[in-house]
């Protein structure tokens, strides 16, 4: 019942918001303030997949868009997903944030649409979250563009998803970002790397593998931020997905990824 009654109360409010205006930028905002994250959690995968997920999209107040790069399909592919970086214009911006208020994000704190669990195993929970200078609100569908039926906030939030991602198809200027921190995880991987493919390289941290705290999944986490941050991107360039990271004899597993504006990292 909880459920229901949480879906009929963001149905209001889709209802109510969707006015077809133009979206507003929120006030008191600064340029670097992240407004909107679409990220994928959970899901039929292996963990070091989930756990190296990178946000689907970034987009900041003066309208740049972050996103993972594509990556080709060689195994072992490379340690790091790029991360690209360009700017939406102002029409594509207010498009954007009108469909935000389509979803009626900005009228709730946090709402859960589940309705596809009846139809589809397994699947991702996509992360909708949106700041509007003051504070963060969020919603989350399950299988988002998946299941055949879906209700109407999912529908709202699968053309917010939709725009934001032709938006970043259109990106003219898109570069690669050189992130400022890296969430690094170390744990115990599901399957070795092939025999063929395998390779070693120096512990990189100046922390032990035990002294890294604990995390999700019985992995441990680290965020390095800073001139580490800068000389650990220079090692991982020259590593792979079979590299394995020798500490006093014994072999490690190390996941690392650039974290986007706005994330915390190992969360």
């Amino acid at each position: 019942m909880k459920t229901i009654a949480t879906l009929l109360v963001l149905s209001m409010f889709v209802a109510a918001c969707g006015s077809g205006q133009p979206g507003r930028m929120p006030t008191d905002l600064d340029p670097d303030d992240v407004i909107l994250t679409i990220s994928d959690e959970g899901g039929f995968a292996p963990i070091e997949m989930i756990l190296g997920r990178h946000p689907r999209y970034v987009l900041q107040a003066d309208g740049r868009l972050y996103m993972p790069g594509a990556v080709t399909a060689i195994y072992p592919g490379p340690m790091l997903t790029p991360i690209f970086v360009g700017s939406v214009d102002d029409a594509t911006l207010q498009e954007i944030l009108r469909l935000v208020d389509e979803t009626g994000l900005p009228e709730v704190d946090r709402l859960e649409d589940t309705t596809a669990t009846n139809h589809v195993a397994d699947a991702t929970t996509t992360f909708i979250t949106y700041f509007d200078g003051t504070a963060e609100h969020v919603l989350s569908v399950y299988a988002l563009g998946i299941a055949r039926e879906s209700s109407q906030q999912a529908q709202a939030a699968a053309a917010l998803v939709d725009a934001v991602e032709q938006a970043a198809l259109a990106l003219p200027d898109a570069v690669e970002y050189r992130p400022t921190r890296i969430e690094i995880r170390t744990g115990e991987r599901m399957a070795l790397p092939d025999a063929e493919f395998r390779n070693s390289m120096p512990w990189p941290l100046s922390v032990a593998p035990d002294e890294i705290p604990e995390a999700a999944h019985g992995w441990r986490c680290v965020v390095v931020e800073g001139p580490q941050a800068t000389d650990l991107l220079k090692v991982f360039g020259s590593a792979n997905q079979a590299t394995t990271w020798e500490y006093e004899g014994t072999e490690h597993a190390l996941l690392a990824r650039g974290l986007m504006p706005g994330e915390p990292g190992c969360a």
